[in-house]
This record gives structure tokens, C-alpha cells and sequence, in this order.
């Protein structure tokens, strides 16, 4: 059994964080990367390697949103799919991962987003030929402060008495 990658698309991978104007932006140069380890030589007749039918794109939401990655993987025999953050750190406990049967698409979804989610995301194929991995960055962005003069108004719509 030989194992040798197949590199797809891949780019360099940078971490930053920056201030504009007073927003705090978690970002990631990383925007797609693909690859596969090839595990048996000859497919069977009928067989085929894990493979991605679509790109996922990245995604830039704000800090309190919900995200989803959703990823079409074909193969047979059919692989098995998991999702991981390149970062090591573990999946938050507002991620779920999940399988639409309908669409046939694997979906990882997160809920109410904070500035630790900002990561890239790793979905993983694996069969019996081939292991293949899809990443893609998520980049979440502070909420604006509210500027004094809104803040202002909005109170005295609160205290307003009728």
C-alpha cells in the first residue's frame, strides 16, 4: 500500500487578527485546499474514490450569526465524512453536523457565532480506496458598537412614556 497525495488546490495558510476602525475581525488567508491519499492501486469495477462534487466557499459572517458548510462527496463504496477544525481546537458546542439525505449533502452547522469559531474547517472523506479533505476558512467579525448618537435615541425610546 503506497500513500501518496494528490494536491487539488492549495494555498498558504496565515492567521491574523486586525483592527479596523474598532472592529474586530478574526480572518484566515486559507480559502480552499484539497487533497487525497491514495490507499489501493486498482479500483474494483463499479468502485470509486471519495471525491468533492462542489467547492464550499468561505464564509465571513458576524458574531452572533449562524454558518454553514455544506459538502456534496460522492464515492462508493459510499465514505464515511467528518468534519474538524484545522486549529486542532475542538468543535464548539454550538456545531452540529448532520446528512440531508434529500439534497445528499453534508452539513456542518454552527449556532450563534463568537470570535473563536473564526477557524478553517476540515471535511474529511474516507473509504476503502482513498482518504480526500475539503478545507475551507471561516472568518467572523466583531458587531459594530453602536454609535453614541443611536445609542442616545434608542434609550430615550425606551423611557418614552405614553
Amino acid at each position: 500500500m503506497s500513500s501518496t497525495k494528490y494536491p487539488r488546490v492549495a494555498q498558504g495558510f496565515a492567521r491574523s487578527a486586525e483592527e479596523h476602525s474598532g472592529v474586530h475581525c478574526k480572518t484566515f488567508a486559507v480559502v480552499e485546499s484539497f487533497n487525497q491519499v491514495q490507499k489501493s492501486p486498482q479500483l474494483p469495477e463499479g468502485e470509486s474514490v471519495p471525491d468533492f462534487e462542489a467547492k464550499l466557499r468561505p464564509i465571513t459572517a458576524q458574531q452572533g450569526d449562524n454558518a454553514a458548510f455544506k459538502a456534496n462527496v460522492t464515492g462508493n463504496p459510499q465514505p464515511s465524512v467528518s468534519w474538524e477544525r484545522a486549529s486542532g481546537f475542538p468543535l464548539s458546542v454550538a456545531t452540529k453536523s448532520s446528512h440531508d439525505n434529500i439534497d445528499k449533502q453534508h452539513i456542518l452547522k454552527i449556532k450563534n457565532l463568537t470570535l473563536e469559531d473564526a477557524d478553517v474547517y476540515k471535511c474529511a472523506a474516507s473509504n476503502k480506496h482513498r482518504d480526500a479533505a475539503f478545507s475551507i476558512s471561516l472568518s467572523v467579525t466583531e458587531n459594530p458598537p453602536m454609535d453614541f448618537k443611536k445609542m442616545l435615541k434608542k434609550r430615550q425610546e425606551h423611557t418614552h412614556v405614553v
